[in-house]
């Protein structure tokens, strides 16, 4: 880079003194170097961070920033790092081990979802078993786990395993009923036959007479209308 300037000594030509005019001109000389300023770039994890898998993440997903180291893994899952270039620094990043809870139901209930289900490690999978009318559940299979209501959640799961939903016919019982004189009226329960452990309720109805009381499993009730709790066996 070189500057330049210039000075005027002497006097000015005019009409009457014919002028004596001169520039003298200095330069003066200066280096500089210019030097490329280089950015840190942060390493950042990618989609795969944090995401239950039951294969090592894919590569083009473990960073989206940086290079990525080589996976660790083990039963728990994936760890590896995001470094970071220029000085920038390194991510941590990781992804779960997912297992498989894979279900199925025999005839006469239902299973949902009915499809297998993935859930990282040392987590629960939990699935609603639905009986039809008449029938009860019961779970099986190897996850292990409890049936609530009709919500069964296994253990906390470290390997795949089945879960298994069968249904059973529950029992039922017939209500025998009578009147006398036969003539005289009629006894209607309903529902009957009963399921085990349900409830019944007893009506008496008079053709023309009048009703005095009850015999047999409703014995010592008062008034035409007698309910039967939690049946075990036929009346």
């Amino acid at each position: 880079l070189t500057l330049r300037s210039g000075k005027t000594t002497g006097t000015s030509a005019n009409a009457t003194n014919g002028g004596n005019e001169a520039t003298i001109r200095s330069e003066t000389s200066a280096s500089f170097t210019l030097t490329a300023g280089v950015s840190p770039v942060n390493g950042a994890c990618g989609s795969a961070n944090g995401v239950v898998t039951v294969a090592a993440p894919d590569a083009a997903k473990q960073c989206s920033a940086g290079t990525a180291s080589a996976l660790t893994g083990d039963a728990n899952g994936w760890t590896w790092t995001c470094d970071g270039s220029n000085g920038g620094t390194p991510a941590s990043c990781q992804a779960p081990k997912g297992y498989t809870a894979t279900p199925s139901a025999s005839a006469n209930g239902s299973i949902s979802p009915a499809t297998a289900q993935v859930v990282a490690v040392n987590t629960q999978a939990s699935f609603t078993v639905t009986p039809q009318a008449g029938y009860s559940a019961a779970v099986g299979g190897t996850c292990g786990g409890n049936l609530s209501g009709s919500t069964y959640t296994t253990q906390a799961m470290s390997t795949d395993c089945t879960v298994e939903a069968s249904f059973s016919a529950i029992a039922s019982h017939a209500i025998t009923t009578s009147a006398s004189p036969a003539h005289g009226g009629s006894v209607v329960c309903a529902p009957n036959p009963v399921l085990q452990g349900g409830n019944s309720t007893c009506v008496a109805r008079s053709n023309a007479y009048r009703f005095t009381a009850w015999t047999g499993a409703c014995a010592g009730h008062t008034g035409p209308s007698c309910t039967l709790n939690n049946v075990t066996a036929a009346p």
